[in-house]
């Protein structure tokens, strides 16, 4: 009995799960360099940096020159997960803990990209 419970709420999990993501700019008015929002659907990755030609999402900072690496991080959407891996030497975090290599974001996740405490101009929700 107890078996099947737990199958029955799987399932129902599964059909709920969203098929699409945002981070959404917490802090600021968005930019060329600083989107409003980073979307991502299931299956697909992402790269977020400051070259713009060699990455799909582009940051820079105006005020902290070099801030946000060439190639920062990657998000990858895959089997309802969203995966942050971090490329970078200035680092991420998710709710205020460094990310080390990779971390795997959750509902209200609040992520910054730049070093871990700063008051960053890069924080996302």
């Amino acid at each position: 009995m107890l078996r099947r419970a737990l199958l029955a709420l799987a399932r129902s999990r599964s059909l709920t799960m969203p098929t699409s993501w945002s981070l959404v700019l917490a802090k600021g008015q968005p930019r060329p360099d600083r989107p409003a929002a980073i979307d991502l659907t299931e299956g697909q990755a992402i790269s977020i940096g400051r070259e713009s030609g060699e990455c799909d999402v582009m940051l820079d900072s105006t005020a902290f020159p070099r801030l946000i690496s060439r190639l920062h991080c990657r998000l990858a959407a895959k089997e309802n997960e969203v995966v942050l891996q971090d490329c970078s030497v200035n680092g991420c975090s998710s709710d205020g803990e460094l990310i080390a290599r990779r971390a795997v974001l959750r509902e209200g996740s609040t992520v910054v990209f730049g070093p871990r405490g700063s008051l960053s101009e890069f924080t996302y929700r």
